[in-house]
């Protein structure tokens, strides 16, 4: 069964919404809290320094690695939830009319 297969363009969004935007943004948010909060010391021992923004828009100056390492445990995070939202939330939301 593919996801975003919905007749109306607000179930898709709403569905595009509830599967990755939402969940994926809170996810990147509590790893780089995490990174800078609690883990700060043990990833700069491993030679992963801090992210530092760069002049301009959406440009990091240092801190690839840790930015990479990110990119990485969040899709690990999503791809379960994903699994676990097809598996036993999708047919509910549909009954419902939200998705």
């Amino acid at each position: 069964m593919p996801l975003y297969d919905a007749d109306d363009p607000g179930t898709i969004i709403n569905e595009f919404l509830i599967t990755l935007f939402v969940p994926g943004v809170l996810v990147f948010v509590a790893l780089w809290a995490s990174f800078r909060l609690a883990f700060d010391d043990l990833l700069r021992s491993y030679g992963l320094g801090p992210l530092v923004p760069a002049p301009g828009a959406g440009a990091i100056a240092s801190g690839y690695g840790r930015m990479a390492l990110l990119i990485v445990l969040s899709a690990a995070v999503l791809v379960p939830y994903l699994a676990l939202y097809v598996r036993f939330l999708r047919e509910p939301l549909r009954e419902r009319g939200v998705v």
